[in-house]
């Protein structure tokens, strides 16, 4: 199964439930800016089966300003689906814990994600021994 969702309807998400402005543009097939207080580049890492893993990347400066930021904001990103590691450069969007999808990912699992011009495409297995 393919989902196509608009990059602006993640922002809106994002906004709308956890309250945080987050810039997001495509810049590659595998790869977005986020801006969130600092500009960062996210390069899709892995794509595991209701995870996704980003590696990203900024200047040494601004590598110092995420850190502070992420101390800063550490409880305001707990109670988020996202798993930020600072000291590896990772990112991880936890979609299990965005309730609409939830239910959803008990049938399918990711198999793929891409960006495409201003949308992300997601690819859904079903998956085969359902627990």
């Amino acid at each position: 199964m393919k989902i196509e969702i608009p990059i602006t309807e993640v922002q809106d998400l994002l906004r709308n439930s956890y309250h945080i402005n987050v810039g997001i543009k495509n810049i590659g097939a595998d790869i977005i800016e986020a801006n969130y207080l600092v500009s960062s580049i996210l390069t899709i890492k892995e794509v595991r089966k209701d995870e996704i893993v980003f590696h990203y990347k900024v200047n040494s400066l601004v590598d110092l300003l995420a850190r502070g930021a992420h101390f800063l904001l550490g409880k305001k990103i707990n109670d988020t689906p996202i798993e930020w590691d600072s000291k590896i450069s990772e990112v991880v969007v936890d979609l299990k814990k965005i309730q609409a999808l939830s239910d959803f990912l008990k049938v399918y699992s990711i198999s793929e994600l891409h960006f495409v011009n201003e949308n992300i495409v997601l690819i859904f297995s079903i998956i085969t021994n359902i627990e």
